[in-house]
């Protein structure tokens, strides 16, 4: 029997709002192969994911009225299976205790406490690292790694990585060697990311094919909902609806020029050849989210555009040509990208947006989104101007980087984290 965890259903027990879901099972496997269903201590459960953590992590709040802290002999890395659903759509989440932390007596005969939790590719991590040689493409050296140290499988793995790499892993653990292997690898220029979702686990993919993806959905900022509640098109206008929309915006060009977000300099020495080598980037048109820049022309600096400015950002790089014969080391991939790579990163955060929405067992970080603001301006100026009330500086297509997946025991949340790298409309132009 399920353990009805939202309100939001029907008669017939159909979801009438995407805020709607059952939690069917929380398991316990204790370290003395003793196994609990909790489900009826836990009252919260935040699920945090993000394209640059690589494992998800899991939040469990646990109001405790029956001493199951001292009856399981709790110390942390037990097992927790849980199992939420909503019809046929549900997520599977095992995972580690990695602390129990805020501890508390909020009455008389109850304790509260949170289970801080990790995947079990991130607990295997801790207790190993590697120092061994490696040969190969950096997309066969990362699923290499998840499956023979991490005894993990890769649910998508892009191979579109450059060149063929040889080296020794230098003491890493396994994902930090992970992360160190990404700092080197490009897609067209574009930078790699390995993270892990809610919905489909392990991914290991490129910033250039997140931007070529097709728009997941289409959010709407408005204060009304236009349809009648519990029919099927309210529904579907509840999955676009945007329930709080802030940020801490971060719209400036100071920093930006600063980390080389518009031109940069790479200097390479190879020392098996001494020779040396300068190169320049300057942003064109790279690949991006939308059709515009996320700077102007007109910005000038001793009569120099921002992508003109090639001494803001200085990469250097060593080479060794001939350390492996016809094979490259591990900076060589990079001697031709850095510049560009660097700028893909530093323009994603172009602008942000932290927004609220309901319940989606299909949405992951990593997908590309499209969000329709409307205008802060007077009533009556929008009734005479309706062909213009969205406002093209905040709306466009952004990046799904962070999400928060709360399940607080009445309705299924939402929290994401929005990125975008270039502008819906023309900075150039006066509107």
């Amino acid at each position: 029997m399920a353990n009805l965890s939202s309100s939001r259903l029907n008669a017939a027990g159909e979801p009438v709002s995407p805020a709607s879901y059952e939690l069917y099972s929380v398991k316990l496997y204790t370290n003395y192969e003793t196994d609990y269903e909790i489900r009826g201590i836990v009252t919260d459960i935040v699920v945090n994911e993000s394209i640059f953590n690589t494992s998800i992590q899991t939040e469990l709040t646990l109001v405790d009225g029956i001493n199951f802290l001292e009856k399981a002999k709790l110390t942390g890395s037990e097992k927790i299976e849980i199992l939420i659903k909503r019809n046929d759509e549900k997520y599977n989440i095992e995972c580690y205790i990695a602390n129990i932390e805020s501890y508390s007596k909020s009455r008389p005969g109850v304790q509260v406490y949170k289970f801080k939790c990790v995947s079990r590719h991130a607990y295997y991590n801790t207790f190993m690292r590697l120092n061994r040689a490696f040969k190969g493409g950096i997309g066969a050296l990362v699923k290499n790694v998840c499956e023979k140290d991490l005894d993990a499988k890769v649910a998508k793995l892009n191979t579109d990585t450059k060149g063929i790499i040889h080296g020794i892993y230098p003491h890493l653990k396994p994902l930090d060697a992970i992360v160190w292997l990404l700092r080197n690898s490009t897609d067209n220029s574009t930078p790699f990311y390995f993270y892990e979702t809610l919905k489909d686990g392990l991914i290991f993919d490129s910033y250039e094919s997140m931007v070529d993806s097709e728009v997941y959905r289409k959010y709407k900022h408005k204060p009304f909902m236009d349809d009648i509640v519990s029919t099927e098109e309210n529904y579907a206008e509840a999955q676009t609806k945007i329930i709080k929309l802030s940020s801490e915006f971060d719209v400036g060009k100071y920093f930006a020029i600063h980390d080389g977000a518009y031109a940069s300099s790479v200097k390479t020495v190879d020392v098996a050849t001494k020779s040396y080598k300068t190169s320049k980037f300057n942003y064109k048109k790279i690949k991006t989210l939308n059709d515009n820049k996320p700077f102007s022309d007109n910005i000038k600096f001793n009569d120099t555009t921002l992508n003109g400015l090639t001494e803001s950002k200085i990469h250097h790089i060593s080479l060794n040509s001939k350390a492996y014969g016809k094979l490259t080391n591990y900076h060589t991939p990079i001697a031709d990208s850095i510049s560009s790579k660097q700028a893909y990163h530093v323009n994603l955060g172009y602008m942000g947006q932290d927004l609220q929405v309901y319940g989606d067992f299909d949405l992951s970080v990593g997908m590309v989104v499209e969000l329709e603001i409307y205008k802060s301006s007077d009533e009556k100026i929008l009734e005479e101007d309706r062909k213009n009330m969205i406002d093209k500086m905040t709306s466009g297509k952004y990046l799904i980087t962070d999400i928060a997946h709360i399940f607080n025991g009445e309705e299924y949340i939402i929290d994401m984290g929005l990125q975008k790298d270039s502008s819906a409309t023309d900075l150039t132009e006066i509107l």
